[in-house]
């Protein structure tokens, strides 16, 4: 809540009211239109900002009478809640628009910030560094803290869900990186965070006043700066070397997927992305439950189509016998290690979080594991039921990305359902 304008009262800076009144304000005594703003300040949580900052005199009056201007006082006020988004930042009398308007009052100006709350991400679920599974020790940790996992009994529910705790439990102790807390880029060292610190302090003793003092702490000032700057220089050019030299490395050991995952990070490989989509018949949805059934609709036409397919190409395609489940015999300890290694690398997880790299160095527990709930799932016939869920992820075609018709969906599966599948496939 704020309100500005001319309340006709008076407030004296002897008397500070709780704080309501700020230590720049010029009236000699509070008049009894004072105590009244004063009341409303209390009862609303209010503050007579305009009495807070620092002016020359001249932009603190804000009425001046007919006697050539020789009474004056400030009775303009801005009043601001003390609970605002919206800040203060400066209050005066602009006095360049004296006589400009056919009053007696001085233009108040008050300069805002506002403070808008920042919508939240939503965190989708914890992000596992992966790449640490390629040095010696955490590989060795990780794959004997999944080696101590004992086996269960039951169904493919609960084997997986034994299986999928032990496996999120090693990798929230081995894989996951403590984010950095410091407010400032990591590449910076020690000596030139020492410096920045050294040119803040120097700086509020810049400001403590005038005389010989003064001067000194503003030369000191100068000089912390550029010792700063020269450091932050460094430390930049270091990391734009550094920067350079691990790419030149990546595309000469034909590292694609890091390579370009650092000219990503860097900004040279440019994310499209739209927050609002169009329907076929040109409307844009306005609410989630509307966005939601537009791509529900527009995935479920894509991926359920039903083809014709001509005779020809029916006959060249090769023959197998059907599948039988009762005399097919179950995946051996060896077919799951293979299929486990054909797994693709730098995938992205499916609900569960994991990725292929959690069970190619998860050592032989995890194999052993996978085995037997693969084996339960063979004889039963029937999957875990969150393998029944994945995620769909939309990918933009060439042309209007505001179009959900240029999109195509593809399917992010639990990385253990694709297991199964690679079994499937070569059977």
């Amino acid at each position: 809540l704020m309100v500005i304008g001319d309340f006709n009262a008076q407030v004296s800076a002897s008397e500070r009211w709780g704080g309501c009144v700020g230590r720049f304000a010029v009236g000699r005594e509070t008049t009894p239109n004072g105590v009244r703003m004063i009341d409303v300040c209390h009862r609303w949580g209010m503050a007579v900002k305009s009495t807070f900052f620092q002016h020359k005199v001249g932009n603190l009056y804000t009425w001046y009478s007919n006697d050539r201007w020789r009474t004056r006082s400030q009775l303009d006020h801005c009043l601001m809640t003390t609970t605002s988004r919206v800040k203060v930042m400066d209050c005066k009398a602009n006095n360049a628009a004296r006589g400009v308007f056919e009053t007696d009052h001085i233009l108040l100006v008050c300069e805002l910030r506002a403070c808008l709350p920042r919508k939240r991400k939503t965190v989708a679920g914890p992000k596992y560094t992966v790449q640490l599974l390629s040095h010696d020790e955490v590989r060795q940790q990780f794959q004997g803290d999944l080696d101590a996992l004992p086996r269960v009994e039951g169904g493919p529910n609960e084997k997986w869900e034994h299986l999928e705790r032990g496996l999120r439990n090693a990798a929230d102790v081995h894989l996951r990186t403590a984010r950095d807390q410091r407010k400032c880029h990591p590449w910076l060292t020690q000596e030139a965070l020492d410096a920045i610190q050294e040119k803040k302090q120097a700086f509020l003793r810049s400001k403590g006043g005038g005389g010989s003092d003064g001067a000194q702490a503003r030369s000191d000032y100068a000089k912390a700066k550029n010792v700063a700057r020269k450091l932050v220089m460094r430390d930049k050019r270091a990391k734009w070397s550094k920067e350079a030299s691990d790419m030149d490395r990546s595309f000469a050991e034909n590292d694609l997927h890091k390579a370009f995952q650092d000219l990503g990070r860097l900004g040279a490989v440019p994310k499209v992305q739209t927050t609002q989509v169009k329907g076929p018949n040109g409307q844009v949805p306005t609410g989630d439950a509307e966005i939601h059934a537009l791509w529900r609709s527009a995935l479920e036409s894509l991926l359920n189509q039903e083809r014709d397919v001509v005779p020809r190409v029916w006959e060249r395609l090769p023959r197998k016998e059907p599948f039988n489940q009762g005399n097919e015999p179950p995946p051996t300890l060896e077919e799951v290690r293979k299929a486990v290694r054909d797994l693709a690398n730098h995938k992205a997880a499916g609900l569960d979080h994991l990725k292929a790299e959690m069970l190619k160095y998860g050592g032989d527990g995890v194999l052993h594991q996978l085995h037997d709930l693969i084996g339960t799932i063979w004889e039963q016939g029937r999957v875990p039921d969150r393998w029944r869920q994945a995620i769909l992820v939309p990918i933009a075609k060439p042309g209007d990305k505001t179009k959900v018709t240029n999109y195509r969906g593809i399917c992010l599966q639990n990385v253990a359902a694709k297991v199964l599948s690679n079994l499937l496939k070569r059977r």
